[in-house]
């Protein structure tokens, strides 16, 4: 063969050297071109979801969905209270009788195949835990429980007995009304939530702001309080330890905020069924606590 034709060992580091050069500077772009793409879906993922919620509203008499609904005991108190052989359907603010019957219509309450949790729009194509997922249905989002009380959140955390000596538990439930939201435009109803070991949402207190994470240490923002101004900014510090802006690969068993797309930011659907942006540092008191007085 003619040593012309062939390549010498210097020509050929050269078009290695050339082929790192193009691929270092088309990677990044390559990235940010999948990171944008995962925002446009979850965008989305929160529409529809918001889109949802106000189906359920409309259908409910103005009542804002519970994020989660438990009882002891059979109810006939009110057309809207399940009864025991019902309980489950109402249970999460997924199930067949909050968002499911809109987002997942086929579904039902259980774990198996046909399970009303499973369906896509519930995952954040971010996640950084969707791999943990066994069944292949991951969660990255979860409704905003933050009022200026418990009984103003809200998506509330509905908790009912039919035994009047019970210490915590009501026997008459009430949901929140979305007429009563002061600024349903500013006011965030589902968000972007960090995921739990599962890729999943915790099974405790998940959608607050707040995020827990291994060894016990308590991250709160500092602004929760009825005091505070709805323009006050929700900062992330607790006894002088930053809050962690993304989850990355840790376990969270609280369900905190993930600020998981580009520029450190979160996506959240509002109560007018909008769907806005917010990066780290720029969430404010309005966009995250449900207030009681409109003067504040």
């Amino acid at each position: 063969m003619n040593s012309k034709n062939r390549f010498t060992l210097i020509e050929l580091l050269v078009i290695v050297a050339i082929i790192g050069v193009l691929v270092s500077i088309l990677l990044p772009a390559i990235q940010e071109a999948k990171k944008k793409a995962n925002d446009v879906s979850c965008k989305s993922n929160l529409k529809q979801l918001g889109v949802a919620m106000i189906l359920r509203v409309n259908d409910y008499d103005g009542n804002i969905p519970s994020a989660s609904f438990a009882y002891v005991g059979t109810y006939t108190i009110d057309p809207e209270i399940p009864d025991n052989s019902d309980r489950y359907n109402w249970n999460e603010w997924y199930q067949p009788k909050n968002l499911g019957q809109y987002i997942n219509p086929d579904g039902d309450w259980g774990g198996g195949p046909n399970g009303a949790r499973k369906h896509k729009l519930y995952a954040c194509p971010s996640g950084t835990l969707n791999d943990k997922a066994t069944d292949g249905f991951p969660h990255g989002y979860y409704p905003n429980v933050q009022g200026d009380t418990s009984f103003f959140a809200p998506w509330r955390s509905i908790r009912v007995t039919d035994n009047p000596t019970h210490p915590w538990l009501t026997s008459t439930p009430q949901w929140t009304k979305l007429t009563t939201i002061i600024r349903p435009s500013d006011l965030i109803s589902i968000r972007d939530t960090a995921q739990d070991a599962n890729g999943t949402m915790g099974n405790s207190g998940p959608g607050e702001w707040i995020i827990q994470q291994p060894g016990g240490i308590w991250w709160q923002p500092n602004t929760l309080g009825t005091w505070a101004d709805p323009d006050d900014i929700i900062t992330h510090t607790a006894n002088g330890l930053q809050f962690p802006i993304s989850q990355e690969d840790r376990n969270d068993l609280r369900g905190g905020t993930d600020y998981r797309h580009s520029n450190d930011s979160i996506n959240g659907t509002m109560f007018d069924g909008s769907v806005q942006t917010f990066r780290h540092g720029e969430v404010l008191v309005k966009n995250a606590i449900n207030r009681v007085n409109s003067d504040l």
